[in-house]
């Protein structure tokens, strides 16, 4: 199990907002998931379409590679 971490600037029509996401990678068995998304030191975790969130971390994972 790795744990990740990078920022990233969230935006929708109403704000724009600096996030940490954190993920885990689960290499035996292949598979990624959302661990935290945190702004300003606040969870936000349940407030962004996790679709989307993980478009983000599958991008994270390509320039690492």
């Amino acid at each position: 199990m790795i744990h990740r971490t990078f920022d990233s600037e969230l935006d929708c029509p109403w704000m724009t907002i600096d996030v940490q996401i954190t993920y885990v990678v689960y290499e035996e068995m292949g598979l990624v998931e959302v661990d935290q998304i945190m702004a300003h030191g606040y969870d936000v975790t349940e407030w962004f379409n996790h679709d989307y969130i993980m478009d983000l971390i599958q991008d994270d994972m390509e320039e690492r590679a």
